[in-house]
């Protein structure tokens, strides 16, 4: 039975995408390649397919997606709080319960990762990175639950509109669920084998911030970022930003944020541990000869990775002109984030004479900041990328940009009081 439900690392490489998503199978040939990894499993898409099954949903869930029109958004969210209902509401059998409980006592770790891996998530054509839930500092009291949930956040709003948007509604997607013993990161972060903004193949840009690295993926945060040079591993830059609060793992599970006082002002990794990371970012490139999005984390002076991903935004040709435009495979955290009044702008672009000014653009989910970087102070700037986006995301743009508006509004009513 376990063979058919569950694999650990050691069982799967990246040709198991289809069971074990792009995240799982990712895990897995890390592990065999000999790539530090914290020990896990992984559920696979069988075992969701059998709940759905035994649980007859399937029908039901079809039905539900039919109706959904990727033009009115409303449908969407209905489709999404339906089935989610569903998924949630229904018991889990037996057999499935015990095989995913008989695996976590073999990871003889009290907390646990649990992760959502799509099993069309992070492919070369479509990547799901950001799409679905992840669950740290999972205990063996809500393991099972936060399963379920995970299986749940393939129909989140945002995961039904991707998949229209990426013409995927009428293909099978099913989910897998990474489990993997959580490490306790003094330090974590996100590294790119190729600069994603440059696009320098000879250079790696590391983010590094302290505690958990869900701060970063998630934008709640601005991390330090260093660049080092490939050919001979030397830092070529080092940018260090002030973090006032970290997440950490409770003493009973889950996470809490915790103020960092003036540790927050040090530089996060010291230059030994930047190269030593360097280095770890190239081997992982070179084993899948292709760009990485890698996560990490460092655990007594340890590094372990806990995803890499291709990068599915690197420009196929050289270019000798540097467009600052890029939509990566992960929500990077906003740099800036202003609340512009009508006389703002008016007056500033008087102030500035000679400048080109654009309405500033702000794209904000929960717990997910979206960044899009363009210099559109640069009169020789290329836009039309990000009027194609906008023009192609109109609706969702325009929601996002409506709860934007009315957050402002309210931070601007506490100031006054």
């Amino acid at each position: 039975m376990t063979n058919n439900l569950i694999k650990n690392f050691k069982q799967i490489s990246r040709g198991d995408t289809i069971i074990a998503g792009g995240k799982g199978a990712s895990l897995g040939e890390l592990t065999q390649a000999g790539i530090p990894v914290p020990q896990g499993f992984v559920i696979l898409s069988s075992a969701f397919d059998k709940f759905i099954e035994e649980a007859d949903l399937n029908v039901e869930i079809d039905s539900i997606l039919h109706k959904v029109d990727k033009e009115k958004i409303h449908t969407i969210e209905n489709a999404s709080e339906k089935i989610q209902a569903l998924i949630l509401g229904a018991k889990m059998s037996e057999d499935i319960s015990k095989e995913i409980e008989k695996s976590y006592k073999k990871l003889d770790s009290e907390f646990v990762a649990v992760r959502s891996s799509a099993t069309a998530e992070d492919s070369t054509s479509a990547t799901w990175a950001g799409q679905l839930d992840t669950f740290l500092n999972t205990t063996e009291e809500n393991l099972l639950e936060n399963v379920k949930r995970c299986w749940a956040s393939l129909f989140t709003l945002r995961a039904i509109f991707y998949r229209f948007e990426q013409n995927l509604h009428k293909q099978k997607i099913s989910v897998a669920i990474v489990v993997q013993k959580m490490i306790e990161s003094e330090k974590s972060g996100i590294a790119f084998s190729v600069h994603p903004v440059t696009e320098d193949s000879n250079q790696v840009l590391i983010e590094a911030g302290l505690g958990l690295g869900e701060a970063i993926v998630s934008g709640s945060i601005t991390p330090d970022n260093y660049v080092v040079d490939k050919r001979g591993f030397k830092i070529l830059d080092i940018n260090v930003n002030k973090q006032t609060k970290a997440i950490y793992k409770k003493e009973n599970g889950g996470n809490e944020w915790k103020e960092l006082g003036e540790k927050g002002n040090e530089q996060v990794l010291t230059e030994k541990e930047i190269i030593k990371l360097a280095k770890l970012v190239v081997k992982i490139e070179n084993h899948y000869s292709s760009p990485q999005d890698i996560e990490w984390v460092l655990e007594k002076n340890k590094f372990y990775i806990t995803q890499s991903r291709p990068i599915t935004t690197i420009s196929k040709a050289e270019s000798t002109t540097h467009i600052y435009h890029k939509i990566m495979t992960r929500p990077l955290s906003l740099i800036d984030c202003e609340c512009w009044d009508i006389g703002e702008r008016i007056k500033l672009p008087e102030k500035f004479k000679g400048l080109l000014f654009f309405d500033p653009i702000f794209i904000y989910t929960p717990k997910k900041a979206v960044a899009i970087y363009y210099n559109l102070t640069d009169p020789k700037q290329n836009i039309q990328h990000l009027i194609d986006y906008l023009e192609k995301n109109l609706l969702w743009f325009r929601k996002e940009k409506n709860k934007f508006d009315k957050d402002c509004q309210e931070i601007r009513q506490l100031m006054k009081t």
